[in-house]
């Protein structure tokens, strides 16, 4: 009897496993969908033999070839102690955006004064994208102290403007907070019935030495 049972069980199990099996060529996988990220980047550099300023944006390499493309530069320049600012706006196109910024003062005639630059403020950004750089020139290269992905091209901050003029940054500090003193219950003296002795209370070490 137990041995025709599990024969059958075996015999039910075996035909289950061949039906599963010719289903699995039309079992439909959905793939994961993959989706793009965003990763533009600016690439700003400095050449002291000339002067110049140099940052290119990779957005042909990221497929994004039309739109409006924002820049500015902002740096102090140690000779006169002023910001200097150069800016403007362009439209993307299929090659990778690239600008060169004289550190200069030219005049009408073509003669220019080389700006000395202590730090700066590199900021580009496209309708989906910003990227602030804030860079100090040491020992003739430019290396980047912070990195932003918000803020405004056409306006300078006030933690910008301070970056600019000293090159550090107030941390911003939390308030301290006001303690209030705390409200000390006030204690009601014990009334004692008619012809008794009221409980003395003391604030002694001693024992209280209470009389009836």
């Amino acid at each position: 009897m137990q041995t025709n049972f599990a024969r059958r069980l075996v015999s039910l199990v075996s035909s289950l496993s061949i039906l599963l099996q010719s289903f699995l060529p039309f079992t439909y996988i959905n793939p994961s969908t993959i989706f793009a990220q965003d990763t533009l980047t600016n690439v700003i550099s400095y050449n002291k033999d000339k002067g110049v300023f140099h940052f290119e944006l990779n957005n042909k390499d990221m497929a994004i070839t039309t739109g409006q493309v924002s820049y500015a530069l902002s740096y102090k320049n140690k000779t006169s102690g002023q910001i200097e600012n150069a800016n403007g706006t362009t439209v993307l196109s299929d090659t990778n955006f690239s600008r060169d910024i004289d550190a200069a003062t030219c005049s009408t005639g073509g003669v220019c004064v080389r700006h000395e630059v202590k730090q700066g403020i590199m900021k580009v950004s496209t309708p989906n994208w910003f990227d602030s750089q804030w860079f100090k020139i040491e020992n003739g290269s430019l290396v980047v102290k912070s990195q932003y992905s918000t803020g405004s091209v056409s306006n300078l901050s006030a933690n910008e403007e301070q970056w600019l003029n000293s090159g550090e940054v107030t941390p911003t500090t939390s308030p301290t907070p006001t303690v209030e003193p705390s409200v000390q219950p006030t204690i009601e003296p014990t009334v004692a019935p008619t012809g008794q002795t009221p409980i003395s209370h003391s604030h002694s070490n001693h024992n209280s030495i209470i009389k009836r």
